[in-house]
């Protein structure tokens, strides 16, 4: 019996990191609805297009995808920018170390430090983490495109593979996503409505405490000290 209550001890942080995580909140359904229908549109004009790696451009989606308007705009900006870096990038590597593995696989490993470093030190992270990506992506399949010309249409294809999915987020967004003052409110109220639990909890403490103490000071006040008789 101790084993297992020691164990659902254990385990109850976890639990309640789950259910906390997982509760529905407010404009959750409302963000989860615009990245679904986004994700479902990105991958349709894809494949109307032929446009190659449409498993990329519903992850990218994700990326890309902020709780209110203005966050979603300036990521994709920034994205933009990005992979505009990363074709650049890759175009001149390519003329560099496509029949050289020995300056490729540095380069990857290069460009995946950058990414990874820059996630957790900067605030535009995710967006050179971008940029990384699509040059360890486009430079890891040099040895399976050898004709030159097509592995060059994979690299400027990797802008419009970046493009669609971001048009996308952003249109919807922008048209159905919630402003920052909304997203504002909803954190200021979410804060509040903690601080009161917290508060309450403190006070049937307080309360708890004194209806127990109290009692006990009264039986302690009222008993008689005892003194042995003098005879």
């Amino acid at each position: 019996m101790w084993a297992l209550a020691s164990a659902r001890r254990m385990r109850s942080p976890l639990i309640e990191l789950f259910a906390r995580e997982l509760a529905p909140s407010e404009g959750r359904a409302q963000a989860v609805l615009r990245i679904a229908t986004a994700c479902s549109i990105t991958v349709a004009i894809a494949m109307v297009f032929q446009i190659p790696q449409p498993t990329y451009m519903a992850y990218i989606v994700f990326l890309i995808s902020k709780d209110e308007s203005s966050a979603t705009v300036t990521a994709g900006v920034g994205a933009m920018l990005a992979v505009t870096l990363a074709v650049v990038l890759n175009l001149g590597l390519l003329l560099i170390d496509t029949a050289e593995p020995a300056l490729r696989l540095p380069a990857m490993a290069l460009a995946t430090f950058v990414g990874m470093y820059s996630v957790r030190t900067f605030a535009l992270g995710p967006i050179s983490y971008l940029a990384g990506f699509l040059v360890v992506l486009v430079q890891s399949l040099v040895d399976d495109i050898p004709s030159p010309e097509a592995l060059t249409r994979l690299a400027l294809w990797t802008w419009v593979v970046v493009l669609v999915p971001i048009a996308t987020i952003v249109t919807l967004n922008l048209a159905f996503a919630p402003a920052s003052r909304v997203l504002l409110g909803r954190t200021w109220r979410r804060i509040l409505s903690e601080l009161e639990s917290g508060l309450r909890s403190q006070i049937s403490r307080a309360r708890w405490s004194v209806s127990v103490i109290r009692p006990r000071r009264q039986a302690i006040s009222f008993r008689a000290p005892f003194s042995p008789s003098i005879t």
